[in-house]
């Protein structure tokens, strides 16, 4: 009834999808199938699959370039496999509303088949705030292969808090699903470019109650090359980095820079406990990078036979949902994927269904423009201590006095040369009126022949407080996230660049006034230590940036030579937190 109530009208967003869904079953060698396959997307577009597509869509759904809610694809290799993806939408369409929409569906589906929701249930109100942001918050999609009941999954949206609340999101994500450790992996190939270099993008549960499902989480490579992303795939031991080579290298031969839409990287965890994702699967947006569907299939043609997959059920299902000659636009492509997991080789083209607008593509992600350096030290996540996962979960899951004394002798020595460095760039300045303003900063943060800022003093004072409670000074190993960053950090402080250096320093700077606050939030939840050291702590001084108008005082290109010297001290800075993150909750804290 539900099938024949949704298909009486031609022009629907549901009759489109069901003849597209017969064609590929087909397209296949999945006839068999066709019928459920058909069913199955009529209920998980139910009850706005009877809307009329019309010229524009009603609510501008993100799952395909031009506002179409819902896109198929094929997996290809040893098992082929034809999926089905959608945004619920409510009515009318808004981001509560389709998340009720979702949570619906999620119940009509776990009626007719065996689908494990409890992992969803466990992170739920990290994805779905009250007041929710972002471009969505709920995608499901169903698999089916020749044999066996459909397979499920969803996707959620680690930016349904903003933005900068993602790494956040993502690490208690992981900790609640059982992997507790498997941040740093994540973290550490994000951190030399930076987490807006490198953006966390999706969050995705596999549904099957099966012990194979996955937790997958997926990172957008802005601005990158064919070796960021490979690099990006270390994170998983059992990455094959050649096949990622000759996949991105046959897919865009003459692109050295993907400067349009960014890959993707999607890390699959599985095993309980695991520290590193047992899977890997590169994304990349071939709509992004060619002029026409006929150039995607000779190049998807040419990596399948790169990489020795068959490319027959590829071409069979391309013919099946194109409706259009292949050299007039792009379109009916979006992305291409390789996974290579226990020796299986898996290529998955997205085949975008334009209910609405064909051939829109979407445009590259905006780059922030900075008008000073004050905007840019408080407003790049690694100038945030406060934002990285480590104070998230410290925070969360309070540590014992001995956690806390690694953070703080690692923050001690790593920040001791922060006001110096200032003091050095603001000597070398050539223009007495940005050299005033950097003094101005000094006198209020440092004292008379001692350019430590009182920040710097303050983690001093801590650290002595905790010294006097007969705690033997951290091994080695345990400062290592310290005399790492020492090296990182002096090829940024040594740049030749003075305008590169006052923007390191200044970011030094403010990260060090918001790492101390954060401190003082740990200590304030220490009560033990607080009940024995509050009287004999130094106060904590207020935060002090960089005015406004030292912006108004810079040449747009010494504001940008300044932006990079912030941004490679902040990516710096990120890399810190992991190491300081592994260093209070990996095993290696075991030993201190």
């Amino acid at each position: 009834m539900l099938a024949t109530h949704l298909l009486q009208t031609q022009g629907t967003l549901a009759h489109y999808a069901a003849v597209k869904a017969r064609s590929l079953a087909r397209a296949l060698s999945l006839e068999h199938r066709s019928d459920e396959f058909e069913a199955l997307c009529l209920k998980m577009m139910h009850p706005w699959g009877a809307r009329r597509i019309g010229q524009t869509p009603d609510y501008l759904s993100n799952v395909v370039d031009d506002g179409t809610p819902f896109e198929f694809s094929v997996a290809l290799g040893q098992q082929n496999e034809l999926r089905f993806m959608v945004e619920p939408l409510g009515d009318p369409a808004s981001l509560p509303a389709n998340a009720q929409a979702a949570t619906q569906l999620l119940g009509a589906l776990a009626h007719d088949y065996e689908l494990d929701l409890s992992r969803l249930t466990r992170v739920a109100d990290l994805f779905l705030p009250e007041q929710p942001r972002g471009a969505f918050l709920i995608w499901i999609a169903a698999a089916i292969r020749a044999k066996g009941p459909p397979e499920f999954k969803l996707y959620l949206n680690p930016a349904a808090r903003g933005e900068r609340a993602a790494p956040q999101v993502i690490e208690e994500a992981l900790c609640r699903l059982g992997f507790p450790d498997a941040w740093p992996s994540i973290g550490n190939v994000l951190a030399w470019r930076g987490p807006e270099a490198d953006e966390l993008k999706y969050f995705s549960l596999d549904l099957t109650p099966t012990p194979e499902a996955r937790v997958k989480v997926y990172a957008r490579h802005h601005r990158s090359t064919r070796d960021i992303v490979v690099a990006a795939a270390s994170a998983c031991s059992a990455y094959d980095p050649s096949a990622i080579h000759t996949f991105l290298k046959t897919a865009a031969p003459d692109v050295q820079v993907y400067d349009g839409r960014g890959p993707f990287t999607c890390y699959a965890f599985v095993t309980a406990g695991a520290r590193s994702p047992d899977s890997v699967t590169t994304h990349f947006p071939i709509n992004g990078y060619v002029e026409s569907d006929q150039l995607a299939q000779e190049r998807i043609l040419q990596v399948h036979d790169a990489l020795q997959v068959p490319n027959a059920a590829y071409a069979q299902a391309l013919a099946a949902v194109v409706d259009h000659p292949l050299a007039e636009r792009v379109g009916t492509h979006s992305y291409v994927s390789l996974r290579k997991h226990r020796n299986q080789t898996r290529l998955t083209v997205y085949l975008p269904c334009e209910a609405y607008a064909p051939g829109t593509v979407e445009s590259p992600r905006d780059t922030r423009r900075q008008s000073g350096v004050t905007e840019r030290a408080t407003g790049t996540p690694g100038a945030e201590p406060v934002r990285h996962p480590l104070f998230a979960r410290l925070k969360r899951d309070p540590q014992s006095d001995d956690t806390l004394w690694i953070l703080v002798t690692n923050l001690r020595i790593a920040l001791e040369p922060c006001g110096r460095s200032l003091a050095l760039a603001a000597r070398d300045l050539p223009d007495p009126a940005v050299r005033a303003v950097l003094d101005d900063i000094l006198r209020s943060a440092a004292r008379d022949g001692d350019f430590s800022t009182a920040h710097e003093r303050w983690l001093l004072g801590v650290s002595c407080e905790m010294a006097m409670r007969d705690r033997a000074e951290p091994s080695s190993s345990l400062l290592s996230p310290a005399m790492d960053f020492g090296e990182r950090i002096a090829r940024v402080s040594g740049s030749a660049d003075i305008y590169e250096r006052v923007g390191a320093a200044l970011t030094s700077v403010a990260f060090s006034s918001e790492a101390c606050r954060a401190v003082g939030n740990l200590l304030r939840q220490s009560t033990d230590f607080c009940d024995t050291a509050s009287d004999r702590l130094p106060t904590l001084p207020a935060p002090r940036l960089a005015p406004l108008s030292l912006a108004e005082l810079l040449a747009p290109a010494q504001q940008q030579r300044l932006s990079a010297g912030s941004a490679k001290w902040a990516n710096a800075a990120w890399l810190l937190m992991n190491d300081l993150y592994l260093a209070c909750f990996g095993k290696s804290s075991d030993d201190g």
